[in-house]
């Protein structure tokens, strides 16, 4: 037995393309009028589509001595539009260099971090198991 969702695309009452997108359809039949035929009423819950995360700027991306440099050689390129579509395009176009601009510059900030608090609750145990002047300064940071 078919499936009512395959049912629903043979029958030509949705495009195929849109298949994976349901989550769940509900059929309900309303009451009959003038006729031995009943009006079906189709419910659709689609699945939300996947959204592209935004880049965040970040504060230390100023502070870097190349940012601006960077973001000027990406910026000047022209478009062939005017206005807010320009701005639009250049944005689109800045936004994959950024990110790539971070990651090689930067780095996995979150990756740093979580190595960073490894270091110091290693250097605190350390410390905690002998308070020695020198002991703290011994080991090593990963």
């Amino acid at each position: 037995m078919k499936e009512f969702g395959d049912m629903i695309i043979d029958r030509g009452i949705l495009d195929a393309g849109y298949k994976d997108d349901i989550l769940r359809v509900q059929v309900k039949q309303l009451a009959r009028s003038h006729s031995d035929h009943a009006t079906l009423l189709f419910l659709w819950e689609f699945s939300s589509p996947t959204i592209i995360p935004p880049v965040q700027f970040i504060r230390m991306w100023i502070k870097h001595h190349q940012f601006l440099e960077f973001v000027k050689s990406n910026w000047i390129p022209p478009t062939e539009s005017f206005g807010m579509i320009n701005l639009q395009q250049k944005l689109y176009r800045l936004k994959p260099h950024l990110k790539w601009w971070n990651k090689s510059i930067f780095g996995n900030i979150f990756d740093k971090v979580h190595r960073a608090e490894i270091a110091v609750k290693t250097q605190k145990t350390l410390f905690d198991n002998d308070p020695s002047d020198n002991e703290p300064f011994r080991a090593q940071t990963p």
